[in-house]
């Protein structure tokens, strides 16, 4: 349980997490912050803190070529690399009826963001950019989205910055969802 917001703005992808990891009854509030920066890409994930650890410390975040797409990279290559590092750690593999061959993420997923471009990947490994300038994943996504969504909306000038924005949304998550805790933090591409 966690929460995960990302906004696109001027060309910057600016991403935030919550500090709290669940095990049942258990709450802890965690030093090792959910949402990094590795080289050009910025990433957060929800789920378990080992795919957390996993992503950030040895997946192999490439330095793309000026013309490459992110999305064309992320869906040929990038879920392929992400599926073959989580099933050596024993962290894919569980069938469930909707997912017969089991390569599902355990029920985490991703926010991804480079070059001023947001990519939401599911627990199956989809790899979706939607239309809003913004999204979140977790516990928490629902009323951080319904908060950028009112911020985006009806406070069209003097718009907040971008960093401030996400963390409001962060702070409507933990004041509405058990599952979301500060402190939060926040990182941010080149824009």
């Amino acid at each position: 349980m966690t929460c995960i917001v990302g906004l696109v703005e001027d060309g910057c992808v600016v991403l935030g997490g919550d500090a709290l990891t669940v095990d049942g009854w258990t709450c802890t509030v965690c030093k090792h912050a959910k949402v990094w920066k590795a080289g050009e890409w910025v990433c957060g994930v929800s789920g378990a803190p080992v795919i957390q650890q996993l992503m950030r410390y040895s997946f192999p975040w490439p330095e793309l070529a000026d013309d490459a797409d992110p999305a064309r990279w992320l869906m040929a290559e990038g879920m392929r690399l992400v599926r073959t590092l989580l099933a050596e750690h024993g962290q894919i593999g569980r069938e469930t009826t909707n997912n017969p061959q089991g390569m599902d993420m355990r029920d985490g997923g991703m926010l991804i963001g480079v070059r001023g471009r947001l990519f939401a990947i599911g627990s199956t490994f989809q790899v979706i950019e939607a239309e809003d300038d913004y999204d979140a994943i977790g516990g928490g996504a629902q009323v951080a989205r319904g908060a950028l969504y009112a911020l985006r909306q009806h406070i069209k000038w003097p718009r907040l910055p971008a960093a401030q924005q996400v963390l409001s949304a962060l702070e409507a998550a933990a004041r509405f969802n058990a599952s979301v805790s500060a402190p939060f933090t926040l990182v941010a591409t080149e824009g």
